[in-house]
């Protein structure tokens, strides 16, 4: 099985997780930046694994525009061909490019989620693009309990959500 994840930028812990996979598939790691302004993480040049970075500068989010981000997740995923795609959570312009290029393909969708609830307060016109955009997705994998129930209350039906996101 020939498996796409999508990450703004590899930090340690993603690393140790992907590296888990890479004897269960054929795994390419993509990410958005090679670093970013948020976290401190520093560029890792050698990772067990494939690896395809959208755009070489430093990540502040929202800085490449959505057509760029789309064109460059485009290319990346036509180039390796995965059976299956997943993406970090629903928000950016790098996980909405790679679920549409996914349903044009047929190609199943897990979204990654560490979201729940009670993060801050919800508002009615985001959670209802979550649930439009969740009803592409043909899985979840969330980090605990909270982030279960959260997917659920979206419209997920929990046989196809997995806790085991924040696993090594």
């Amino acid at each position: 099985m020939k498996l796409a994840v999508l990450f703004d930028n590899l930090g340690p812990y993603h690393i140790a997780r992907l590296a888990a996979l890479v004897p269960h598939c054929d795994l390419l790691a993509v990410e958005q930046h090679s670093s970013n302004a948020e976290y401190a993480w520093h560029p890792t040049a050698q990772v067990p694994f494939r690896r395809a970075i959208l755009f070489e500068r430093a990540g502040v989010p929202g800085e490449a525009t959505a057509r760029q981000t789309a064109r460059a997740i485009n290319e990346v995923l036509a180039g390796f061909g995965p059976d299956v795609i997943a993406v970090p959570g629903w928000a950016g312009a790098q996980a909405i490019s790679a679920v549409n290029w996914a349903l044009r393909r047929k190609v199943p969708v897990i979204v990654m989620s560490e979201s729940q609830e009670i993060d801050f307060p919800r508002k009615t016109f985001r959670e209802w693009l979550k649930r439009r955009y969740l009803v592409c997705c043909d899985g979840a994998l969330v980090g605990g309990r909270p982030h279960c129930y959260y997917v659920m209350k979206l419209g997920m039906d929990a046989t196809r959500i997995r806790v085991g996101y924040d696993v090594v």
